[in-house]
């Protein structure tokens, strides 16, 4: 019974991840279609977005970010009290957490830098790579 147990927990966090995976994925393509646009305002041709489009789009994958981080924080979690009911050694899940926690803090210092652009009087082309 123990063992069924651990097993739908790791069903479901796995499930979570996979979420999250896909909410990574989500992050990705739109700064892909942000550096596109930047390549276009550099060389001059008409862009995708306007200014505050991008702006916008840029908030908003910076928090998709933050999100998808503290998802993985809490399926890595997750994955430690599995661990532990399964009498497993969790060190190597700890390190993992750890880079979770690391990740979250970039994400942070990035929806930062991206919400701050304007008193820096940097457009969103300046700093839709951050």
């Amino acid at each position: 019974m123990h063992k069924n147990l651990t097993t739908e927990q790791q069903t479901e966090l796995l499930t979570i991840q996979l979420i999250a995976a896909i909410g990574f994925l989500l992050t990705v393509f739109i700064s892909i279609i942000l550096t596109y646009d930047k390549i276009l305002s550099l060389s001059g041709k008409p862009r995708l977005f306007s200014d505050e489009e991008a702006r916008k789009i840029s908030y908003f994958n910076s928090i998709l970010i933050i999100i998808v981080v503290l998802i993985y924080l809490y399926v890595g979690y997750g994955n430690i009290q599995v661990a532990k009911q399964e009498g497993q050694e969790p060190t190597n899940l700890y390190l993992q957490e750890f880079n979770s926690g690391l990740a979250f803090l970039a994400a942070l210092i990035g929806y930062y830098i991206v919400t701050h652009d304007s008193s820096n009087r940097f457009t969103i082309v300046d700093t839709a790579l951050l």
